[in-house]
C-alpha cells in the first residue's frame, strides 16, 4: 500500500489492526476514495477475507482515495499479486527509511507482527520515504504480507531542543571563531610589525653600509690620486733636474 500525503495536509494517523481489510492509497486533502474502492470495502487486488490487510484511518478533513484498482488487476503503482512493490521491498526485508531534518514520525509496532519501523521491528518489510517539509509517509507494502499496526504521531524527538542546542553550538562556535580570528589577526599584526621593523632595520643597515662604502671609496680614490700626483711631481722634477745638469 502506498500512502502519499501532500505538503499542506495535517499529520496522518495510520492505525492498522489485524483482520481489517480496506486499504487506503494516495490520501490527499479533501478527496474521496477513487474508482471501484469504497470506504469500508476491501481492495479488489485478489485479497481474500482471511488475509490480513492494512486499514488506514486518516485524520480529520481527509478522506480515503484509491488509485484505479480494479478486480483481478494489479495496483496502479506497479504492484502485482505476490510481487514486491515498485521500490523492490519484499517480505522479510528491512525498511529503507530516509527522514530529513524538521520531520517527525513515530512508528509503534506491536509484537508478533511482521512489520516495518525505524530499524526496530523484526521480519518487517516497508519503505518509508519522507521528503523535506512533509510530515507524512509513503508506505509501500507488498501483497500477501502480514501487515502492521502503525500509530503515526508527531515524534517527540526534541527537534526544538536539538535546534536550540544547535543554535547554542553555532553561537559558541561563532564566538570561538571570532576569538580565534581576533587572536590570529593580533598575531598577524604582531608579525607584520616585526617584519616591518626588521625590514626597516635592514634598510637602515643597508643604507649605512652603502654610505660607509661610498666614503671608503672616495677616501681610497683621493689617497690614490694624491699618490699619483706625488709620483708625477717627482718624475717632472727629476726630468728638469737631469736637463739642468746636462746643460
Amino acid at each position: 500500500m502506498a500512502i502519499n500525503v501532500t505538503r499542506k495536509q495535517k499529520r496522518m494517523a495510520i492505525n492498522v489492526t489485524q483482520n481489517q481489510k480496506p486499504m487506503a492509497i494516495n490520501v490527499t486533502q479533501n478527496q474521496s476514495m477513487a474508482i471501484n474502492v469504497t470506504q469500508n470495502q476491501s481492495m479488489a487486488t485478489n485479497v481474500t477475507q482471511n488475509q490480513k490487510h492494512m486499514a488506514t484511518n486518516v485524520t480529520q478533513n481527509q478522506k480515503h482515495m484509491a488509485i484505479n484498482v480494479t478486480q483481478n488487476q494489479s495496483m496502479a503503482i506497479n504492484v502485482t499479486q505476490n510481487q514486491s512493490m515498485a521500490i523492490n521491498v519484499t517480505q522479510n526485508q528491512s525498511m529503507a527509511i530516509n527522514v530529513t531534518q524538521n520531520q517527525s514520525m513515530a512508528i509503534n509496532v506491536t509484537q508478533n507482527q511482521k512489520h516495518m519501523a525505524t530499524n526496530v521491528t523484526q521480519n518487517q518489510s516497508m519503505a518509508i520515504n519522507v521528503t523535506q517539509n512533509q510530515k507524512h509517509m509513503a508506505i509501500n507494502v507488498t501483497q500477501n504480507q502480514k501487515h502492521m499496526a502503525i500509530n503515526v504521531k508527531p515524534m517527540a524527538t526534541n527537534v526544538k531542543r536539538n535546534q536550540k542546542h544547535m543554535a547554542i553550538n553555532v553561537t559558541r562556535n561563532q564566538k570561538h571563531m571570532a576569538i580565534n580570528v581576533t587572536r590570529n589577526q593580533k598575531h598577524m599584526a604582531i608579525n607584520v610589525m616585526r617584519n616591518q621593523k626588521r625590514m626597516a632595520t635592514k634598510r637602515d643597515a643597508d643604507a649605512l653600509e652603502a654610505r660607509t662604502m661610498a666614503i671608503i671609496n672616495v677616501t681610497q680614490t683621493q689617497k690614490l690620486n694624491f699618490k699619483i700626483q706625488k709620483l708625477i711631481d717627482f718624475y717632472v722634477n727629476l726630468f728638469y733636474s737631469v736637463i739642468l745638469y746636462n746643460n
